[in-house]
């Protein structure tokens, strides 16, 4: 990630993805910083704070802008503190230390996930709004197309716009009789 915005940090456990249904799988303590840039929303983790601090190499990171649901999980596993982060094609189950804390993630997840939205959204409108108001530069600068497209009315020519053209207003023979 480039220039990125730190919006929330701290340890959690993480649950590995796959394996056997039913089996306790082993959690792993990681140092979590949820970070935002330009383009993407993530989860970020450590092997601890320090690794983070000293710039170390990450161990993973989760995308969460484009999630589909982030739900707390009342008893998982014997774990009391459990959220989920639902995402097209896994699941990802966090632990964080504290009651006070899995509100923090949860709070932070949903803030940051409508904020980055909503940003998108309005990037969008502006750029599709200037390309519609560069498109409509450009049509001001080509001449009217129903100004070269003339009718026949009574053996002359009517401009079907305005009657700010009249100089369009040139006479035309009529069509021959059937």
């Amino acid at each position: 990630m480039a220039p990125y915005k730190i919006l929330k940090q701290g340890y959690m456990s993480k649950e590995p993805l796959g394996g056997k249904k039913g089996l306790r799988k082993k959690l792993s303590r990681y140092w979590f910083i949820l970070v935002e840039d330009k383009t993407q929303l993530a989860l970020v983790f450590f092997r601890n704070e320090d690794t983070y601090i000293a710039r170390e190499r990450n161990e993973g990171f989760i995308r969460v802008d484009d999630s589909l649901a982030i739900n707390v999980v009342g008893d998982h596993s014997g774990y009391k503190h459990v959220f989920t982060v639902k995402k097209p094609n896994a699941v990802h189950v966090f632990i964080p230390e504290s009651r006070y804390e899995l509100h923090e993630w949860i709070y932070t997840l949903h803030t940051a996930i409508e904020d980055f939205k909503q940003r998108k959204v309005t990037a969008k409108e502006q750029k599709s709004s200037s390309l519609s108001s560069s498109s409509r530069e450009q049509q001001q600068r080509q001449p009217h197309r129903s100004r070269q497209r003339a009718a026949t009315v009574s053996g002359s020519t009517c401009c079907s716009t305005s009657a700010s053209s009249a100089s369009c207003h040139t006479p035309v023979r009529p069509p021959p009789p059937p």
